[in-house]
């Protein structure tokens, strides 16, 4: 039996042996859809996903079909094209990762940091800023589920991303503004910086009044790889 060695997935579990049928199997007969879809399998598993795996990515996901079950038999069906070990040395776990988990399992890319930072949460609330009742937003402090599961198989290697922000909503003026509003007295408000000042007119039929503020910016870049 010639072994094929695809690559380690992590240090913390067995290297991917992909085994070509007899001795006679060259390793360059991996080609086409077949090697695509072992290409899949360590891309899937992996943080790091050079440009080469593209190709074979791009073919995974643009398998569905109108029933997501139907979804997950194509891409179980392209996955098993990456051949295993025969019965007598197949790695068993390996191969229900191949066949089951990965084809059910949660897309890598939507357990990023750079795509949890663009999953916005909102509520509405009353805002004392615009003395009205308004939409408030955060970056979602949630990890999705399906997500976690990804994280914890042993035959992954995908970092998990950490959420650095203090998960408080802001206003809808605030997120515009990309920094939160505190109220502060006039006489301070004159020592701030242009740049950290903002003030708000509040009409009140009687001429009005305005409250100063001092801008303290926040960042919306709260998932960390």
């Amino acid at each position: 039996m010639t072994k094929i060695i695809v690559g380690a997935i992590s240090a913390s579990f067995l290297t991917l042996n992909l085994i070509a049928a007899e001795n006679d199997f060259k390793a360059e007969l991996l080609t086409g859809d077949t090697k695509l879809a072992c290409e899949a399998i360590l891309c899937l598993s992996s943080s790091t996903r050079p440009s080469e795996c593209n190709p074979s990515l791009n073919h995974y996901f643009s398998l569905k079909a109108k029933k997501w079950k139907n979804t997950v038999k194509l891409r179980r069906n392209f996955l098993k094209l990456c051949p295993d070990g025969g019965d007598e040395i197949e790695d068993l776990v390996y191969k229900d990762y191949r066949d089951n988990f990965l084809p059910n399992a949660a897309d890598p890319r939507e357990c990023t940091a750079e795509y949890l930072n663009k999953q916005l949460e909102n509520k509405e609330e009353f805002s004392y800023l615009e003395n009205k009742f308004s939409l408030s937003y955060r970056v979602n402090p949630n990890m999705p589920a399906p997500c976690i599961t990804l994280f914890k198989h042993p035959y992954t290697a995908i970092s998990k991303p950490n959420y650095i922000c203090t998960g408080e909503f802001y206003t809808s003026l605030e997120w515009k503004l990309n920094a939160k509003l505190i109220r502060i007295s006039y006489k301070d408000y004159t020592y701030l910086p242009n740049y950290e000042k903002y003030e708000i007119y509040i009409p009140d039929g009687e001429g009005g009044y305005t409250n100063y503020y001092k801008k303290v910016p926040f960042s919306k870049t709260c998932w960390m790889d």
